[in-house]
């Protein structure tokens, strides 16, 4: 009853009002109907009068408005709301065409095709907004296949990676479309244009055709960095355990952005289902010996994120003794990586181990080690509020260091610590200025302590 008020409420403002209190009814009505995607009983009593207030929104004088009714449009979605977009495609504003094309997208593309296919001429973004829109038609032709084609002709980087983007989707669901685009996509790969073959490599990733994986394997020799780091890109994600042992040749690439993307692609895979971890394991290895700190802290970012997956087995072990023996790293980014990563899989011994590194040169290991030791002392002690830390002492101490950085972070770590005599000090250090009121009002509050005390 509570939603059908709400519908009521924002389909009589759309009628009746003008200029924000409409901007706001199409933003409320489209955020409701997300909401109640699920009632297949309220969808059926308001798609009709949702659309018919939207669609008359869309002739707002205040592109505001119809831009808002557009986006209430792609949530309500069907037929009716594909009917009342097809006067937005023409809308006199750019924006409010480049939101049109994008629910027309999502919608169902197949209903407006050939306005899509001559939007493929607007200047950008409207052009890269109709190819990716044309890229989710359900019903793929030939036509749209060509066309996009044409499009990519002489163009730059985005257009073509957006084109052939948008084949290989176009393809993947019409199986008769396959081999023309596969073919179309080697050419590209064999292309003299760097732009050529590292877009190739990318389509060829989404795709997946026979033998995909010996073209992605080729590029990771070509001599243009931007081909080889999307080779390395594809194989990661989408080669499974294969993947490892196709890669691993590029930890020693001379190009330092082929071996950063590497790790960090690693660092960004939250859930490892990979079999092969000890040759994961093998490769971050290799990446945290590198000379730049990027690279080997990304490589140690990966490798907390196995250990947090891997624990309480052997790989999880493993993982741990790396972590523990890189708190000693030459690379500060590396110790300060480590430290982090100790957080969710330490154990007792290692907070003692984070205590040298309250005394470390650098700042950035200094508050990285502070923050990462009140956080596992806190999850190693449970969730009480009040305990009595052994930590408090040396997070003290490290309150009066001479980088502010470093005074913020440790006051943080107080504030995680849960230990109300950290209060006292934190007070005192905004009286003397080493932190304002501000840097010590939220760990106060985490404390459960009256930020009144700084007045």
């Amino acid at each position: 009853m509570r939603r059908d008020h709400q519908a009521s409420h924002f389909v009589r403002v759309l009628g009746a009002s003008a200029g924000p209190p409409r901007r706001a009814a199409a933003a409320g009505l489209g955020t409701l109907w997300t909401q109640c995607a699920g009632c297949p009983d309220f969808v059926a009593r308001w798609a009709e009068p949702a659309c018919d207030a939207l669609g008359a929104a869309l002739e707002d004088d205040d592109p505001g408005v119809r831009r808002a009714a557009v986006r209430g449009l792609e949530r309500v979605g069907g037929e009716r709301a594909l009917r009342a977009l097809g006067g937005a495609l023409d809308d006199p504003v750019a924006y409010v065409r480049q939101r049109a094309i994008l629910a027309v997208g999502r919608i169902g593309p197949d209903t407006h095709r050939a306005r899509l296919l001559a939007a493929l001429d607007e200047p950008r973004p409207l052009c890269l907004v109709a190819a990716e829109a044309l890229g989710q038609s359900r019903h793929p032709t030939m036509e749209t296949i060509e066309a996009l084609q044409a499009w990519a002709v002489g163009s730059d980087l985005y257009v073509k990676r957006q084109a052939t983007e948008s084949m290989a989707l176009l393809a993947r669901r019409e199986q008769r479309l396959r081999a023309a685009v596969v073919t179309r996509l080697r050419q590209y790969l064999a292309a003299d244009t760097v732009a050529d073959r590292g877009v190739a490599v990318r389509a060829l990733g989404i795709l997946r055709p026979q033998g995909w994986v010996d073209d992605c394997v080729q590029a990771l020799d070509d001599p243009a960095p931007q081909v080889r780091i999307q080779a390395v890109q594809v194989l990661l994600r989408r080669a499974g355990d294969r993947a490892v042992g196709l890669v691993e040749r590029c930890v020693d690439d001379p190009c330092l952005a082929v071996r950063q993307r590497m790790a960090s692609i690693l660092a960004q895979r939250r859930v490892y289902g990979v079999a092969d971890v000890p040759g994961v394991l093998r490769l971050l290895d290799r990446l945290v010996d590198d000379e730049q700190p990027g690279v080997a802290r990304d490589a140690v970012l990966a490798m907390g994120a196995i250990g947090a997956a891997a624990l309480p087995g052997s790989d999880g072990l493993a993982v741990l003794s790396r972590l523990r023996r890189w708190l000693a790293h030459r690379h500060a980014p590396v110790r300060a990586a480590a430290a982090r990563c100790l957080v969710p899989v330490g154990g007792p011994g290692d907070v003692d181990l984070l205590l040298p590194l309250f005394a470390d040169a650098d700042s950035l290991v200094r508050s990285a080690s502070a923050q990462a030791a009140a956080g596992l002392d806190r999850r190693l002690r449970g969730s009480p509020r009040r305990v009595r830390s052994p930590l408090l002492e040396p997070l003290v101490v490290l309150l009066r260091d001479d980088d502010a950085g470093t005074r913020r972070s440790v006051a943080w770590a107080l504030g995680d610590l849960g230990d109300r005599r950290a209060v006292p000090p934190l007070l005192q250090a905004a009286r003397r200025g080493g932190l304002s009121r501000w840097e010590v009002h939220g760990p106060l509050k985490r404390l459960s302590a009256d930020p009144g005390g700084l007045s």
